[in-house]
């Protein structure tokens, strides 16, 4: 119980010190100026809001009015944003031709395209995809081949 005595005593203290003894401390030219600047914000806000709101709608109607663009954003000739890239990239599905892989060897980072990275990494994931596939289509057929087998097997006993 006097651990909590003690607690609030010192927080009462802490508090008469830091608040209201550094308000008895300002002589009226800092009120003076402390009240013009709380005032002049409190009168300027709503207008400095619907100066920002008016803006933002002025951005958003020329975004809106230029539907070609991918991101919204006002374009410059001869500068391409990253973004707009991404869903430009086409990746076909039937890609695992290794005639694709012409000059693997040769590939170097100045010769290379944003839209041509990780075109390797992809074919090596359709192939192993592909290989999964077969393994799982083949078990399939092995599984109903022996039911077919015992089937057939069962009529010819008949």
């Amino acid at each position: 119980m006097d651990v909590i005595q003690n607690l609030l005593s010192t927080g009462r203290e802490r508090l008469s010190r830091n608040l209201v003894e550094p308000l008895k401390e300002i002589d009226t030219t800092s009120w003076i100026r402390l009240v013009i600047i709380v005032c002049g914000y409190l009168l300027l806000r709503p207008y400095l809001v619907k100066f920002g709101e008016k803006q933002a709608m002025k951005g958003y109607e020329e975004a809106s009015a230029d539907g070609s663009e991918l991101s919204g954003k006002k374009k410059t000739k001869g500068k391409v944003d990253p973004n707009d890239l991404r869903n430009l990239v086409d990746i076909p599905d039937n890609t695992d031709s290794e005639g694709d892989d012409e000059g693997e060897g040769e590939t170097t980072a100045a010769n290379v395209k944003a839209s041509e990275w990780g075109t390797k990494a992809r074919r090596r994931q359709r192939r192993v995809v592909k290989q999964i596939l077969e393994q799982e289509e083949k078990r399939i057929q092995e599984a109903l081949g022996d039911d077919e087998d015992k089937d057939i097997e069962e009529f010819l006993e008949n």
